[in-house]
């Protein structure tokens, strides 16, 4: 099983760096195994999203996300 998994780590870090915007704006990531599953979490900084927080207050709200989540 542990062939599995690191695998699976292969494939996707190779997935993700392929992808050249996930590249670029990706700070920080983790790959998390659960059971079968491999679950991705990435730190994406705020300038990475053009013109999502319309009230330039410096959050997103989730009226703001959800607006803009496509």
């Amino acid at each position: 099983m542990p062939y599995m998994k690191n695998y699976l780590l292969i494939v996707t870090t190779l997935g993700l760096l392929s992808t050249s915007t996930l590249a670029n704006v990706a700070e920080h990531g983790t790959l998390n195994f659960v059971d079968n599953n491999v679950f991705i979490v990435l730190s994406i900084p705020m300038s990475a999203f053009k013109g999502v927080d319309e009230n330039k207050d410096g959050k997103v709200s989730i009226v703001e996300f959800n607006a803009h989540k496509s």
